[in-house]
């Protein structure tokens, strides 16, 4: 089995700087960490870094990323900035947006992730202070497709959710799913051979195709929510609820 941690970095020395110490973090609480690459995307002027952010593993691999949308995305009305549902001031970017839409599908089609079997995603500010068990050997000793931190499950604002679910009955009309419910992907472990399966890239593409990720900012963690729930069979799903984990403020 081969497998990744992955991030995706913006280029402000603050992301740098939270990046260094999420993979410290790794290299103290992280089992087996050696047999596990890090793949970091990125943006073009992170460049000056990587030098620096290189030698804090010997497995770390680079991938250049430029976001572009694919041309039937012309017809639709994306705002540059989308207006936050609940806090007055507050946007949603063109680049969160396009995080949003990568990891809901677009990095299973990825020629770096081909080569993988499983991946964990972090983000820059995700902090691993206690892992007393080797990932990757759990997942796979326990056919584990997709896991996520149990105490973390939790419902996303409906002013980022609308038509959501209305559109997941179309591709599934049986499925009783409750509605803005979703994980927290900042911490995911996914199985890539089912990602890349025949029902989960359907249903991300006719996401994708309704245009409701940049239009509606649709998010990623409801998307993965109603992806999994929808197709993967209850015993691959797996809450982990031993493992000390922060992502920003919340622990």
């Amino acid at each position: 089995m081969k497998n990744a941690i992955i991030y995706l970095v913006r280029s402000t020395s603050h992301d740098i700087d939270l990046l260094k110490k999420s993979i410290d973090l790794l290299k103290s609480n992280f089992i087996n960490l050696d047999k596990v690459d890090i793949l970091i995307f990125h943006e073009d002027s992170l460049s000056p870094a990587l030098n620096i952010i290189s030698q804090f593993h010997k497995n770390i691999k680079f991938q250049l990323i430029n976001f572009t949308l694919p041309e039937f995305y012309n017809s639709f009305d994306i705002l540059e900035r989308y207006p936050h549902p609940f806090v007055p001031g507050m946007f949603f970017s063109m680049g969160y947006r396009h995080m949003c839409r990568l990891f809901s599908g677009e990095i299973f089609k990825h020629p770096l992730i081909r080569e993988y079997d499983n991946y964990l995603r972090l983000d820059t500010d995700s902090f691993i202070h206690k892992m007393e068990f080797d990932l990757f050997d759990f997942i796979e000793k326990n056919n584990v497709y997709y896991g996520y931190i149990e105490q973390a499950v939790q419902f996303d604002d409906p002013g980022v959710t609308k038509g959501l679910w209305d559109l997941a009955r179309s591709i599934k009309p049986e499925i009783n799913i409750e509605e803005n419910k979703m994980y927290y992907t900042n911490f995911e472990v996914c199985n890539l051979n089912w990602f890349k399966s025949k029902d989960y890239m359907y249903f991300y593409n006719e996401i994708d195709k309704s245009g409701g990720i940049m239009t509606e900012r649709w998010g990623d963690a409801p998307i993965r929510y109603l992806g999994v729930n929808m197709f993967m069979n209850k015993e691959n799903l797996y809450g982990f609820s031993n493992i000390g984990y922060q992502h920003g403020s919340f622990i």
